[in-house]
């Protein structure tokens, strides 16, 4: 039962979906099953939940930075930039990379890229809004659905240099 458990923690994890567990008392468990589950419980979490709940929750939190033409003085775009508001360091860089090796990071990039086209709606008309994408992000049909369906002329899309791609 308690490799059960961790299996199907796991698998959870891997595809996204909320799952809960627990230690058994008095049905079944010996002393050393409930210590084994609660020593890897929190290493499944870790490796799954704080990235799900980032990107379910409200922890991605997008300002605007704008990018001002030095010649004239003019704002020209505003660029978007995800910090997280939750335990550990803010930065996108901490959080791609907590995502990354458990198969999240497009997913991460998915929901910053949604909540960045939120303020689309806010920007000066015709402003424009430059968002961060990997190439892997890219190459995503839900982010190629949302950038379809926001005002691609207002956008520019930044491929960052970070992350290999395979040919």
């Amino acid at each position: 039962a308690p490799a059960r458990r961790l299996t199907t923690l796991a698998a959870a994890g891997e595809l996204a979906v909320p799952f809960t567990t627990g230690i058994l008392v008095g049905i079944g468990e010996s002393r050393e099953d409930r210590a084994a589950a609660l020593e890897a419980i929190p290493g499944a979490h870790s490796r799954h939940g704080h990235i799900q709940e980032v990107i379910d929750g409200e922890a991605i939190e997008i300002f605007v930075q704008p990018i001002v033409d030095l010649a004239s003085g003019a704002t020209r775009a505003y660029e978007a930039l995800a910090r997280f508001r939750c335990a550990g360091p803010s930065s996108p860089a901490h959080w791609l990379s907590m995502a990354e090796p458990v198969g999240r990071r497009v997913e991460l990039e998915v929901a910053c890229l949604g909540r960045s086209l939120e303020l689309l709606k806010d920007l000066p008309e015709g402003a424009r809004l430059s968002v961060n994408l990997s190439a892997l992000a890219l190459h995503d049909p839900r982010v190629r659905r949302l950038l379809r369906g926001s005002s691609p002329e207002r956008l520019i899309v930044e491929l960052t240099e970070e992350g290999l791609v395979q040919d």
